[in-house]
């Protein structure tokens, strides 16, 4: 297990040099027993923000396979009459709480296809503000706790606050339903954060189900 607290290796052209700084493309990154992980090794992402930016976020994933990787967006939404379910910065059709299979583009590679989550607010309940990303590679639970929504301005002109764990799959294990995480667990509080983001459990057998998977 790593546990990290960093601020963003900010501006690109005079990136900084302190030892714990880091982009978003390092997260992306993984090394395992001294191989580089890659992209290509990227099963699932969970992503929640307040605002994206979706042509920043396509550059950063044309890296990621379309056809055996996951993703799901969570993003704030607004729930007033005359804007329903438009978000700051849309992509696809408006829509009220659920969740919308938009295909996002990409430079020089094929569209991308993600999960775009409204998750349900009661009227009055506040605004989706949590900063949160799960990246399952093949052995390794990346979460990524932040204050940087998905935008280029957050990640490459501004410092953020960066929370980081990587757990690793406990091998041979095999995801169970319901979770049997320990009330009050981080392994608890994030699978009740995860599942009040509207998130489901993708194609692989980890993430919602990652008490019994993974060691944190």
């Amino acid at each position: 297990m790593v546990i990290s607290h960093f601020r963003n290796n900010v501006l690109e052209h005079a990136p900084s040099q302190h030892e714990s700084d880091v982009t978003f493309d390092q997260l992306l990154m993984l090394e395992e027993n001294g191989q580089d992980q890659g992209y290509e090794h990227v099963n699932s992402m969970m992503l929640s923000t307040y605002v994206c930016d979706w042509t920043w976020l396509a550059t950063k994933l044309t890296n990621i396979n379309n056809s055996t990787t996951s993703i799901q967006v969570s993003i704030n939404y607004a729930r007033d009459r005359e804007n329903a379910g438009v978000s700051e910065q849309p992509i696809g059709e408006p829509f009220l709480h659920g969740h919308n299979v938009v295909q996002l583009p990409r430079p020089h590679v094929d569209p991308l296809s993600i999960t775009v989550i409204h998750p349900y607010i009661q009227q009055g309940g506040g605004i989706l503000h949590a900063k949160v990303m799960i990246i399952e590679f093949v052995n390794v639970l990346r979460v990524i706790v932040s204050s940087a929504n998905l935008t280029q301005s957050d990640w490459e002109l501004l410092g953020q606050t960066i929370f980081t764990v990587d757990a690793p799959r406990i091998s041979g294990a095999i995801a169970t339903d319901p979770v049997s995480a320990p009330e009050g667990s981080f392994q608890d509080e994030l699978i009740e954060l995860l599942t009040s983001l509207g998130f489901s459990a993708p194609i692989s057998s980890m993430s919602m189900s990652m008490a019994d998977c993974v060691n944190f």
